[in-house]
């Protein structure tokens, strides 16, 4: 993910999370300022937690800092130990948090149409800038590997490269770039991966920022 927010929001914000129902991937913006990856399983047990620690250039705002950020986060619920199955990284720096929690076990994935929802749903009063959103459900990429974490870079993502992964993923969104409207289109919808197509629930509600690496 790409994500620019100017203060922390006022409650825990969802980035990414279902739209109804226990969500089974949960991301939010937390009151602190640090992301939050909530997973659970398909009966709704909540199972992990993955959390950042990141500083941030404004004292005690963590990534709600007002500069871009690029958040890559990977796990594997099947390893027991949590050094081994997650990884957090902020603009190429391990922001891993030890505090979170961590058991194996299956995540439920949702595949139906209308499953998703992505942006500021509910909760903070901040607007936030999201510059690209990726989810691939079928493998983990080894964050501690630089050159791995190097193809995620928009020159590889941009128009639907796959980067970092053997197969396209489900959800890849980069902004305007080749996806007519953008984050805008209520006709077509976006997404450059596998999965179903995203559509404004309030088109005024997105402002397009061209110029930036992912537009």
């Amino acid at each position: 993910m790409r994500l620019n927010m100017a203060g922390r929001p006022t409650a825990n914000t969802t980035i990414f999370g279902s739209s109804a129902g226990t969500p089974k991937v949960l991301a939010q913006i937390l009151t602190t300022g640090q992301i939050r990856i909530s997973l659970a399983g398909a009966t709704g047990s909540a199972f992990a937690r993955i959390e950042s620690n990141f500083t941030g250039a404004v004292p005690g705002d963590g990534l709600c800092d007002g500069n871009d950020h690029d958040i890559l986060i990977s796990w594997d619920t099947s390893q027991a130990d949590q050094a081994l199955g997650r990884s957090l990284f902020v603009n190429g720096t391990d922001a891993d948090s030890s505090g979170a929690t961590w058991a194996t076990g299956t995540v439920g994935y949702a595949t139906a149409i209308n499953a998703y929802r992505i942006g500021n749903v509910g909760g903070g009063t901040r607007d936030l800038k999201l510059g690209a959103f990726i989810l691939c459900c079928t493998e983990r990429v080894d964050l501690t590997d630089g050159a791995k974490r190097a193809l995620f870079a928009a020159d590889y993502l941009r128009d639907g490269g796959l980067g970092p992964f053997s197969a396209r993923p489900a959800f890849l969104l980069t902004g305007t770039a080749g996806q007519a409207g953008g984050w805008n289109d209520a006709t077509t919808g976006m997404n450059w991966g596998t999965g179903f197509k995203f559509k404004p629930l309030a088109p005024s509600a997105a402002v397009d920022v061209t110029g930036a690496a992912w537009s």
